[in-house]
């Protein structure tokens, strides 16, 4: 029987470095190894990882009768608007001026020295800079194609996506706070203001997100 947990990787902040259970996760594992690009080793193992992808593709469609089909323009149509709704949504405009702050603040004149004592949470920062977004662009699209299912209950994709995205701005938070308090830059405020703003949309937005049980994490 496989140790890994199915689907763990879903639900987390990609991290791996710093997860307990890297070695329960199918991602964290193939992860592991050389990541330099001119080895053999490393190409090798990408076809590898293909061709297991292709097969774990081929299995899950013949077990449960699914038949690839064809893309129509009425599919391409239906994907364009679903994208033009999601990047139109407040918590996507929201997540997106985020992202402008964090690369203002880097930009700005603030010296490396001044960031040195709080290099850890610089690095928070810096992780969950485009996470958010992305992850909320998943939810907030899951949740359009959702919004006719009365039964979908509270363990859906969206809803775990939406708690990630939840997660990663209060540790952001927790970072920039950690940075104000070492360089007092006036710029934090407005950021800790917008990931505040933002943290309470995604809570209504998806009410239920925090319930979600994130497979390993919150077993």
């Amino acid at each position: 029987m496989s140790h890994t947990i199915p689907f763990i990787h879903n639900y987390c902040d990609r991290w791996c470095e710093r997860c307990a259970f890297v070695q329960r996760c199918s991602v964290g594992i193939s992860s592991q190894g050389s990541s330099d690009i001119s080895s053999d080793e490393f190409w090798n193992k990408l076809g590898e990882n293909m061709a297991k992808a292709a097969g774990m593709l081929k299995e899950a469609m013949e077990k449960y009768g699914i038949e690839m089909e064809p893309v129509t323009d009425d599919d391409r149509m239906e994907s364009e608007i679903r994208h033009l709704l999601t990047e139109s949504n407040p918590l996507i405009q929201q997540a997106e001026a985020y992202v402008k702050l964090v690369d203002d603040f880097f930009e700005s004149s603030i010296s490396a020295e001044a960031l040195h004592s709080v290099a850890d949470y610089v690095e928070v920062v810096q992780w969950y800079h485009f996470f958010i977004q992305v992850k909320l662009s998943r939810a907030v699209s899951g949740l359009s194609d959702d919004l006719e299912d009365d039964e979908a209950g509270f363990q859906t994709d969206y809803n775990g996506s939406a708690k990630i995205a939840l997660l990663s701005v209060n540790r952001s938070m927790e970072a920039w706070t950690a940075i104000y308090g070492a360089t007092s830059e006036s710029l934090i405020l407005t950021i800790l203001a917008l990931l505040d703003k933002l943290r309470k949309n995604i809570s209504e937005a998806f009410p239920d997100c925090e319930k979600f049980k994130r497979p390993g994490f919150d077993d």
